[in-house]
């Protein structure tokens, strides 16, 4: 009897969009940032993360680095979104804006 190989996730390596959503829950909720940046990087052309992923390793970051850096603007937008009370809290293309502008070296410079 053949034994299929299950996927293991590696922050270094993007993955095919069906092994990363075919993977259990509990799986990629152990990464919790490594699992938003990938479930949005997923949606491809959807909205902008694989393609700043792509660019920021073409920019000299690993992928594991260029995770982090695209996580470091999700969590300072999840930040905000919590310190007002939600009054004033800026859209999701707010988010998206802010990950167009993320370089190498601005993560470096803010966050480094």
């Amino acid at each position: 009897m053949r034994r299929i190989k299950k996927y293991k996730y590696n922050p270094h390596k993007p993955p095919k969009p069906k092994q990363w959503l075919a993977l259990d829950e509990e799986e990629r909720i152990d990464a919790t940032f490594h699992a938003i940046i990938e479930n949005q990087a997923a949606l491809g052309d959807e909205i902008p993360i694989n393609d700043v992923l792509l660019r920021l390793q073409a920019e000299g970051l690993n992928r594991h680095d260029a995770l982090h850096a695209v996580a470091s603007v999700l969590s300072t937008y999840f930040w905000e979104a919590f310190q007002d009370d939600n009054k004033n809290r800026k859209p999701p293309e707010a988010y998206y804006e802010a990950v167009r502008q993320l370089t190498k070296d601005k993560w470096y410079e803010e966050y480094g």
